[in-house]
């Protein structure tokens, strides 16, 4: 008789469990194509047919390997239905589509059990591609306010097409100062550099500035690093003296092509007559020129309060031996 009684409880109590079957849905859902190793955020909603309360239920998020990576509770109420907070997840290091689900796990309460449900989550993660970003023809020195130009090449290191892509250039301060597009074709005898002129006012103060360029991660179909290169130039007052250099050979008084010369800050470079015209503010200047090749080089300390002309012979002293 006792075990009969013990039977009839547990009919009972197993007669009082009543199931029901949920549903599952993505409220937020990541791209289908992620960065390998970036972190997502996903939220998932369950539904029953009951309006069943599903306060502190749990949801997994169960990878491809059918591992649990995030359990969390519903907490969020959605009219009925009941919603968790933002999962964020950390998507795999390597490239591939990857399946993984947010599973409801089947969970009594109240005398209701609810089964079992889930959801795929299906995205792609995709090789990065890197960037590299050279800056050139930045003047050495630029006059306050004055227009200043250069140019700014980005390369993709799997060589993708870049025409149209966003360079930005951010000062000392961080804030943006110019935005420009890359052009249509690459440099001249470069293989995918893509490249711009950027032009822009210089600072209204005197002094080294320090910029950045950055290539932000471009809208297209595979992800790219984002890229940023430094450049540096030096802003100076108005000019208020000409300083005219002619470089010549010492022997036979020929003029010198390409001899660099330096009036520090202030640089310049030899025209085919030998020549070159520097502006720069009254001061004194250490004068340093030097020729290309076996040529020499030539330094002084000259003091400049006007328009100025100097004659500098450079000796040509080949290797013995060349």
């Amino acid at each position: 008789m006792a075990d009969k009684m013990t039977l009839d409880a547990q009919e009972i109590s197993t007669e009082a469990v009543m199931t029901h079957q949920v549903t599952l849905s993505i409220v937020k859902a990541p791209p289908t194509e992620i960065k390998p190793g970036a972190f997502i955020t996903i939220k998932v909603r369950v539904t029953c047919p009951e309006k069943c309360n599903f306060k502190a239920d749990k949801v997994q998020v169960i990878d491809h390997e059918g591992q649990v990576v995030k359990e969390v509770a519903l907490i969020i109420p959605h009219g009925m239905d009941f919603e968790t907070d933002p999962i964020v997840l950390k998507v795999p290091t390597l490239p591939g589509t990857y399946t993984w689900k947010a599973q409801y796990p089947e969970q009594e309460k109240a005398g209701i059990c609810h089964l079992e449900a889930s959801v795929p989550i299906t995205f792609s993660t995709k090789t990065l591609h890197e960037s590299s970003i050279v800056v050139w023809d930045v003047s050495s020195t630029v006059v306050i306010k004055d227009l200043m130009k250069f140019k700014v090449g980005v390369k993709c290191s799997a060589d993708c097409q870049l025409t149209n892509q966003v360079i930005d250039v951010f000062n000392q301060e961080n804030i943006k100062v110019a935005q420009a597009k890359l052009g249509q074709v690459p440099w001249e005898d470069t293989e995918g550099l893509y490249w711009t002129e950027v032009e822009l006012r210089a600072p209204d103060l005197e002094g080294i500035y320090y910029w950045l360029v950055k290539f932000p991660e471009p809208k297209m179909g595979t992800p790219h690093l984002e890229g940023e290169t430094a450049f540096s130039f030096r802003v100076v007052n108005p000019p208020e003296c000409r300083v005219n250099v002619e470089v010549l050979d010492r022997k036979d008084r020929t003029r010198i092509e390409g001899a660099s010369v330096i009036l520090h800050p202030y640089r310049g470079q030899t025209d085919e007559l030998g020549k070159t015209r520097l502006e720069v503010t009254k001061g004194e200047y250490q004068l340093y020129v030097s020729g290309l090749g076996s040529y020499g080089s030539y330094q002084s300390k000259i003091t400049v309060n006007q328009d100025t002309i100097i004659e500098v012979e450079l000796e040509n002293s080949p290797f013995i031996g060349d």
